[in-house]
């Protein structure tokens, strides 16, 4: 679990998603420095030897990138990436030692790629399953969101085919949002069933596959570039805030939340300072315990064989009947119904 949106806001970020969707804008006769103009986002700064961009600039491109492209553009751009269009990111999964090591890799430094969405990887009964959430701040239904979250399931099945050939085959896509009206280019690029409507993004595939050894491996340069990406995301953390610190300890401390006055302490701060922080963020210490609670009983569901009463009190929760009211009303389904449907699809 990386940040939220909350966290991101201020953050500058490798600008390799800006420049891919800017070439596609570009094929399709887009003014793309108008729209860079529009964004505030200066043409020489993508090109720069360590470009950036904001969460804001990101999240202004996107919202004028799609009244320019039809429905299928979200998908060729992201079935048109070559690893290498990543920079050292791209570089470290052609080091990787297996695909599983390149996953694992592509997972921990995914914020160098910038706050489109993020990405989790779980290994469940032979699967592999990738679950996906958008970051920026658009409604589920707005297309915005649809692009974000057809742009990375389509990058990850480039990267995929690069990686397996192109005749690589997945088991089913599911997605949080209606069924759109351009739902043949979902069957069309995928090949697989594809559900709407469901507790999460998932994209999945047979586990088969991931001990495969990369010919491309080097240990010597996967350090290096490690090292690189470390340096990188210590410049990002450095600007993340409150908000993570508290999910970082939420997350340690499973069983025994900390409440809002340990917390508080933890950070030298007063309690009432804390909550105003917080609301000036635009959240409260309950939408975080929420947010963690929901992330961690996913997480156990699909990575763990943990009973509902396993869960509940992991979760802190007084019986697993409360929990399970929970879980409800945070996906709408039941626990049993969820594990199952993930699983078995």
């Amino acid at each position: 679990m990386t940040s939220t949106a909350t966290d991101l806001k201020s953050i500058f970020y490798p600008s390799f998603i800006t420049v891919i969707l800017m070439n596609e804008l570009a094929q399709l006769g887009v003014d793309t420095q108008e729209v860079l103009r529009v964004c505030g986002i200066d043409e020489r700064d993508l090109i720069s030897p360590a470009p950036r961009v904001t969460y804001k600039q990101l999240q202004r491109f996107i919202h004028h990138a799609t009244k320019s492209l039809d429905p299928s553009a979200a998908f060729h751009a992201g079935l048109s990436v070559q690893i290498t269009d990543f920079g050292m990111w791209g570089f470290g999964l052609l080091c990787s030692e297996s695909y599983r090591d390149a996953i694992k890799f592509g997972c921990k430094y995914q914020l160098l790629l910038g706050p489109l969405a993020e990405v989790e990887f779980s290994e469940v009964d032979h699967l592999a399953i990738w679950i996906f959430r958008a970051i920026l701040d658009f409604n589920k239904q707005d297309r915005e969101h649809l692009f974000s979250i057809e742009f990375h399931l389509s990058t990850l099945l480039s990267i995929l085919r690069i990686a397996y050939g192109s005749d690589i085959a997945l088991k089913q896509v599911t997605l949080t949002y209606d069924e759109p009206a351009h739902v043949a280019l979902y069957h069309q690029v995928f090949g697989c069933p594809v559900l709407f409507n469901q507790p999460v993004n998932t994209l999945s595939m047979s586990a088969e596959y991931l001990d495969r050894v990369l010919i491309t491996a080097n240990p010597i340069t996967k350090q290096i570039v490690i090292d690189y990406c470390n340096n990188e995301l210590v410049k990002i953390y450095a600007d993340i805030g409150i908000e993570a610190h508290i999910r970082k300890l939420l997350i340690a401390q499973t069983e025994h939340f900390p409440d809002i006055d340990e917390i508080a302490a933890s950070l030298a701060m007063h309690p009432r300072t804390l909550r105003r922080k917080l609301g000036f963020a635009g959240t409260s210490y309950r939408k975080i315990l929420t947010d963690v609670r929901k992330y961690l009983a996913i997480k156990y569901l699909i990575e763990t064989d943990l009973t509902h009463s396993e869960i509940a009190i992991k979760l802190n929760f007084s019986d697993s009947a409360s929990f399970r009211k929970a879980f409800k009303r945070w996906t709408n389904k039941q626990p049993s119904a969820y594990r199952r449907h993930i699983i078995e699809g």
